[in-house]
């Protein structure tokens, strides 16, 4: 399955890598009213993530074991490896329930590139998926 080329700018995420790549072996974007967000979002310090809006905070349970060198065997709840040179999955299969968006086909994303953007971003819903595009 070719996959999409991915820039990533939410330098809060734990996924995100330093050339502006993402990490994650997959993203999910969802459709979210009248933009699409990445869903797959997990904030570099857990310590300040929300947890459906309350004053709860979430710990690592909560977070996708699926990341670029998971093959490699290392700790997923450690991501400082994702800054060193040999990451070897920077480009993500994205998957999308945006439907209605021109670049949806069967819950994948199938434009050739997106950005996901978010530069303060604390939650999923403080992305944006910039390529979304709804018909």
């Amino acid at each position: 399955m070719e996959k999409t080329i991915t820039t990533c700018k939410v330098k809060s995420c734990a996924y995100h890598h330093p050339d502006d790549l993402c990490a994650a072996g997959e993203i999910q974007v969802e459709n979210n009213s009248n933009f699409a967000v990445c869903d797959t979002f997990y904030p570099r310090d857990v310590n300040k993530q929300p947890v459906s809006g309350n004053n709860v905070q979430a710990g690592t349970d909560l977070r996708d074991s699926v990341m670029a060198d998971d093959n490699l065997g290392i700790n997923a709840a450690d991501s400082s490896h994702i800054y060193e040179s040999h990451a070897s999955n920077l480009t993500p299969l994205v998957t999308c329930n945006a439907d209605d968006c021109k670049y949806w086909k069967h819950d994948v994303c199938k434009a050739q590139e997106i950005t996901i953007d978010g530069p303060t971003a604390a939650i999923s819903g403080d992305t944006r998926c910039q390529k979304y595009n709804p018909e």
